[in-house]
């Protein structure tokens, strides 16, 4: 059995060679209930009476009729009974009779050496080293898939950078890092000049929209996971937000900037924050926002309009609009025309937003705020379990269950690593215990469900007999 491996990699083995070590271990078996009798192992029961603790001492007069029923069953006496009365057995009659006996005296003899105490003992302690060598290959199975798991083969190197590799990469990088702070500062030196002087104001606008664009045109988040990511180009990012932030931030700068450069310089340190990917930083552009728009409506009269407080930022709304998280559930047409179950505020929200087609319309910054905000509460609903009063089955909300471990439905399809459980996703799964053939699951609304670990589908079954009651909290113990 699978839950006794650990065990019997903790044992010591040179106590199997000892008559007292031997009982112990060999009644743990039976304990475990890891061996079965069928009754006919051993002739010598009061010899080893705790080894065979499921077998039975028969009574006298059972033994008498074992022994009276076992005695005709040898053939060579039915054979010799037949020529009491019958005729006399020729030559190759005589020689089959003899092969019998032989034959029989052979099993009778092997009999009585299995019977024997040092033949017992012999054959448990074969059983007990079989035991332990069962688990120490399952055991060196588990060790091999999780080192293929946790250490992925690398790619080797290229030949020519074998020779020194890290005194090539740092060198590299050092020029990159050189070339890259002088190209921002001559690109930031020339921005302050222009928009001080007023002068190149067109070669202003069109490098910070080519900049725009080329941001626009890559995929998102390429620059969250910064363990991939050269450090020449996190230092660029980060100068470049520093600028850019300077340049909303200062009131004695913002004055000179041209309104189409202000918004191109927000549209860029926006598309920044969505390529880092983190929440902090997509947290920190929508306080950026308001703090925006809030200025901009202490700052305007009735003489003038809504510039402050509005920018061009559709693209970003739409770029928002279309990632799509990995754990949502994919929802047809007609479920988006017809909803099944009962939409959050959120939901209702994002289902009837209709944003205008001309990008180069400006909307207000506060709304675009909401907007963002809404989906970074959809992108981030996929991972939170479901409140207690929504639904079991909530459309785009599924809930991560994950499984790790030789189990029936998945025997070893998930040694390597885990493996999610679809069909507990949609369960609201608030608490899982390990019992000792099983798992309980309670749902957020109270249920309780079980399933075995032998089963070969997931399914979890409904205790009917809770179904009254709602369960607060359940425990359970692997031992039982």
């Amino acid at each position: 059995q699978l839950r006794f491996h650990d065990k019997w990699l903790k044992i010591d083995l040179q106590r199997a060679f000892s008559p007292e070590g031997l009982s112990e271990m060999w009644n743990e078996m039976v304990k475990d209930e890891e061996i079965t009798f069928n009754g006919e192992e051993s002739a010598h029961t009061e010899d080893c009476i705790n080894c065979f603790g499921t077998q039975k001492k028969d009574e006298p007069n059972d033994k008498e009729k074992k022994e009276e029923e076992e005695t005709p069953t040898s053939a060579h006496h039915s054979i010799i009974e037949t020529w009491d009365w019958g005729r006399q057995p020729d030559e190759t009659e005589l020689k089959d009779c003899l092969m019998v006996l032989v034959e029989d005296q052979q099993k009778l003899s092997g009999q009585m050496a299995k019977s024997t105490l040092s033949a017992q003992r012999l054959r448990q302690r074969l059983v007990i080293l079989e035991r332990y060598l069962i688990s120490l290959s399952h055991n060196m199975m588990e060790e091999k898939y999780k080192i293929r798991w946790k250490t992925p083969p690398s790619q080797p190197l290229p030949a020519a950078d074998n020779k020194s590799p890290r005194p090539a990469s740092k060198s590299v990088e050092g020029l990159a890092r050189v070339g890259s702070r002088a190209a921002l500062s001559f690109a930031f030196a020339f921005l302050r000049r222009a928009w001080r002087s007023g002068d190149d104001a067109d070669l202003c606008s069109e490098l910070l929209q080519e900049s725009l664009d080329a941001l626009r045109a890559l995929p998102e988040a390429t620059l969250f996971d910064e363990g991939t990511v050269s450090s020449v180009w996190l230092e660029v990012v980060e100068r470049a937000t520093k600028f850019l932030s300077d340049v909303h931030g200062n009131a004695s700068t913002k004055g000179n900037i041209p309104l189409q450069d202000q918004h191109l310089a927000l549209a860029i340190l926006l598309e920044l924050a969505v390529q880092r990917g983190t929440l902090s930083q997509l947290l920190s552009a929508v306080l950026l926002l308001l703090r925006l728009w809030d200025n901009g409506t202490r700052e305007m009269d009735n003489e003038r309009s809504t510039q402050g407080t509005s920018a061009p930022l559709l693209p970003l709304l739409q770029r928002f609009h279309n990632i799509h998280s990995s754990k949502e559930e994919a929802v047809s047409e007609e479920d988006v025309e017809i909803p099944t179950a009962p939409l959050s505020p959120n939901e209702s929200f994002l289902r009837y937003l209709t944003l205008p087609q001309d990008n180069d319309l400006a909307i207000d910054l506060q709304q675009t705020a909401v907007v963002i905000m809404a989906h970074l509460d959809r992108l981030a609903s996929p991972y939170s379990p479901p409140h207690c009063n929504s639904p079991s089955s909530h459309k785009g909300t599924l809930q991560e269950v994950m499984a790790w471990g030789l189990l029936g439905w998945k025997l070893y399809a998930n040694v390597n690593g885990p493996i999610q459980c679809k069909a507990l996703s949609s369960l609201g799964v608030a608490q899982i215990v390990c019992s000792e053939k099983g798992f309980l699951i309670l749902s957020s609304s109270g249920a309780v469900y079980t399933q075995n670990y032998k089963s070969t589908t997931l399914s979890p079954m409904l205790i009917h007999g809770l179904s009254s009651r709602k369960v607060v909290r359940i425990a359970a113990h692997p031992d039982g």
